[in-house]
């Protein structure tokens, strides 16, 4: 096996040495994500160099590519499942529920949404101290063991 290393000059001032290249390093002069007008010196700009005579760049080596995706934690499997199982419960109408079930999503930013069932015959005003937000909330629409309520919160 050849083990051959190719010095490639990388500062301002070096010779380019890609390719035969003769050119020099010189510091990057292409703006256009340049933000030093607002922030001096941008992120975009601080420390690029390239090549006066080819079209290298070291902007273009430096993209770091995620080599394979992370997998999922266990308590995130878990919550998704549990979501799921929920759900199923849910849609079946053939189920009945024996207590106040929901499950709880972001709506604003001062307000949750809450998804469930509850036992028949329960009335709404006992629904509503179940599922009541802490300055209080609506119903979207309520049937005769479903329900979804927006709970105003802080």
């Amino acid at each position: 096996m050849n083990n051959t290393h190719v010095e490639h000059g990388c500062c301002e001032e070096d010779i380019c040495g890609r390719n035969g290249c003769e050119g020099t390093i010189v510091k990057d002069t292409d703006a256009q994500g340049c933000s030093c007008h607002i922030s001096p010196p941008c992120s975009y700009c601080h420390c690029e160099v390239q090549c006066n005579e080819c079209d290298w760049a070291s902007r273009n080596e430096n993209i770091q590519e995620q080599s394979k995706p992370t997998p999922p934690s266990d308590w995130y499997l878990q919550m998704k499942q549990r979501e799921n199982e929920f759900l199923r419960k849910l849609n079946d109408h053939s189920v009945e529920f024996e207590k106040v079930e929901f499950r709880t999503e972001s709506h604003s930013n001062s307000s949750m949404k809450k998804i469930g069932a509850y036992p028949r015959g329960m009335s709404k005003d006992q629904l509503k101290k179940e599922v009541d937000g802490t300055f209080g909330g609506r119903f979207e629409w309520v049937t005769e063991n479903r329900f979804s309520f927006i709970a105003y919160t802080d």
